[in-house]
């Protein structure tokens, strides 16, 4: 009579640790993979809302109001947006969510006539796409830094600290010193500047002064941002001067 042979108490334990050492090395793939892949459906959903946001613009030359709270056009993230978006995404993670974050009239409406910045909280802080989006190591809705990335109007550039126009540098050209065997004659007249045109978009700010609209703080950033807002031309202008902080 043949007896089968089952397995020894040592064969077992050698079983169970291999299983275990493999569910280990599963459980930690998960865990790596999982933040990225929520990451890169963050990326997504903004270029979606992107695309929807310059649709409405062609549509009505404007992009889309928003509110205190973030939300594109006052709807709720995940509900119908029509006839733009069947549904705008929503954070993958339901304890987060994206910010739409827009210029504001005279009377303190989120109006969205002339830039839009979105903003995520990606999980991975080391992906480049942080740096190359301008947020390293955060930014934000009146600075509070709690988002890393962001897509904007094609108007506006952002870095950390500063929002600022594409069409102004934040520091000016050093201008060349003339030779010192060379007099310098001084002009007869002085010529009349050319009118500057002002594109939409946030203002040239720092954290002390802010450029067209100095005497209230710029639009994001700047103190006093409050009392800086634009007119319906688009040009930066101040809500209540009494109040301003600078002369």
């Amino acid at each position: 009579m043949i007896r089968s042979r089952g397995f020894t108490l040592m064969e077992l334990l050698i079983v169970i640790a291999i299983a275990g050492i493999m569910a280990s090395m599963v459980l930690i793939f998960i865990s790596s993979y999982m933040p990225r892949a929520r990451d890169s459906q963050r990326k997504s959903d903004l270029r979606r809302i992107v695309i929807a946001l310059e649709d409405n613009y062609n549509d009505t030359g404007k992009y889309s109001s928003g509110d205190m709270w973030g939300k594109i056009a006052g709807i709720p993230w995940g509900n119908s947006w029509l006839p733009y978006m069947k549904k705008i995404p929503k954070d993958p993670l339901g304890s987060r969510f994206y910010f739409y974050e827009t210029d504001k009239d005279p009377e303190g409406n989120y109006a969205g006539k002339f830039f839009y910045i979105l903003y995520a909280k990606l999980e991975n802080t080391k992906d480049p796409d942080i740096v190359k989006s301008g947020c390293s190591p955060a930014c934000g809705p009146d600075n509070q830094g709690y988002y890393n990335y962001a897509i904007h109007s094609p108007n506006i550039t952002i870095n950390p600290v500063l929002f600022v126009r594409n069409d102004m540098p934040l520091q000016p050209s050093p201008t060349p010193r003339p030779p010192t065997s060379t007099p310098v004659i001084p002009p007869t007249s002085t010529p009349t500047p050319p009118a500057v045109t002002l594109a939409p978009g946030s203002d040239l700010c720092s954290p002390g002064t802010c450029g067209f609209c100095r005497t209230c703080g710029g639009v994001l950033d700047c103190p006093r941002g409050d009392k800086c807002w634009f007119s319906e031309e688009g040009n930066p202008i101040c809500k209540n001067e009494p109040l301003c902080p600078y002369p």
